[in-house]
């Protein structure tokens, strides 16, 4: 049996004006099994829809 009680894996992605990529990818790293709380997304000061996108759809996305 696996024990998820401890989540010691966290994903870091960092992104600038890559809203569509960084979607599909937060959707399949959520298919994998990864929760929300352990995603940390760091944007460079993106100009098009990403933290818009991602606060709406992912809101227990760490947003840096």
């Amino acid at each position: 049996m696996i024990d998820n009680t401890h989540n010691y894996l966290t994903v870091v992605i960092p992104t600038h004006n890559r809203a569509d990529d960084l979607v599909a990818c937060l959707i399949s790293l959520s298919d994998a099994g990864i929760g929300q709380d352990q995603i940390i997304i760091v944007d460079n000061h993106s100009q098009d829809d990403t933290i818009e996108r991602i606060t709406q759809s992912f809101p227990k996305i760490t947003l840096i």
